[in-house]
């Protein structure tokens, strides 16, 4: 079973089937008395580790294998070099006192990393004194999913197909010989293999020429194509920057991408959420998941340019 159907399966055991009052069907435009199900939060800690272990977990480690493959052809080279990097972040971490990680808050993102990585390795959220929070459902910080899926499951994927590769079959390929299509290249990701169903509609509706040349481009359409399929962005590698553009013109675009991807679909909070904490253009429009719709960055993305 691969990994989508395994966190699908996972997902669809959780459910919960519902009969939609008046209420609930205007809320989901659906009629009333319609079945709808739900996919309930964690309740306990044992179901928190449960859920992230055979859900959000393996969403990421997906999100990560897709983007190694978009970018990347599997041989040892490109292999070998990804695990250095991982390694080079696990080396650093481990050079941090682990107590400091337990006990203080990260100064950055990648503190804050580094700290979780240390947080999961040495066991800080199974201690039983940790068990204080009215809900599960955020037991761990969104910097803990991602250096779990990250830093754990994906080194572990890394690690499994270096072994399965046949050196005899990869000698062949030398230094200059392997065409690496590097996230920030100019390669165009429409010409790359396996084609996602959405890739057409996202790149019908932005233009390269608005981003500067700096690979936001490739990344914002790559960060867009795992979030239809998964559910879930990727982590970014770089701040998506344009050129001159009119913010309210790329809001539209986003917008327009989201309502063909995904027609049955609102605008999200995360959807948004993403925008400004990610595209260099939205980074001063503030956003509060409780009135996100009320926003300036939600009139932006709504509202036709003219």
């Amino acid at each position: 079973m691969d990994l989508k159907s395994q966190y699908e399966a996972y997902e669809n055991s959780k459910r919960i089937k519902h009969i939609a009052d008046e209420e609930t069907a205007k809320r989901l435009s659906i009629p009333v008395g319609s079945e709808y199900t739900t996919f309930p939060p964690p309740t306990t800690k044992e179901e928190a580790f449960e859920r992230l272990e055979k859900y959000t977990g393996l969403i990421h480690l997906d999100s990560h294998i897709r983007g190694f493959k978009t970018f990347f052809p599997i041989n040892q080279r490109t292999l070998n070099d990804e695990l250095k990097k991982l390694n080079q972040f696990i080396d650093k971490a481990d050079k941090i006192n682990v107590t400091e990680a337990f006990t203080k808050r990260g100064s950055n993102q990648l503190e804050t990393q580094y700290f979780e990585y240390l947080k999961w390795k040495y066991d800080f959220y199974k201690n039983e004194t940790f068990d204080n929070l009215e809900s599960y459902f955020n037991f761990f910080p969104t910097e803990l999913v991602f250096v779990y899926g990250k830093y754990f499951l994906y080194k572990n994927w890394i690690e499994d197909q270096i072994k399965n590769i046949n050196p005899i079959q990869d000698t062949s390929k030398t230094e200059n010989d392997l065409k690496v299509t590097a996230i920030g290249s100019n390669e165009n990701p429409e010409k790359l293999e396996n084609k996602s169903q959405y890739l057409d509609i996202i790149q019908d509706h932005l233009e390269e020429n608005d981003f500067v040349n700096d690979g936001s481009y490739q990344n914002l359409v790559n960060a867009l194509d795992v979030y239809f399929d998964l559910g879930v962005f990727p982590q970014p590698t770089i701040q998506i920057k344009f050129s001159r553009v009119a913010k309210i013109k790329i809001g539209w675009a986003l917008n327009n991408i989201h309502r063909e991807a995904k027609p049955n679909e609102a605008l999200s909070y995360e959807y948004l959420k993403y925008a400004k904490e990610n595209l260099s253009i939205f980074k001063e429009y503030p956003l509060e998941e409780m009135n996100f719709r009320k926003s300036n960055l939600y009139k932006m993305f709504t509202q036709k340019p003219k």
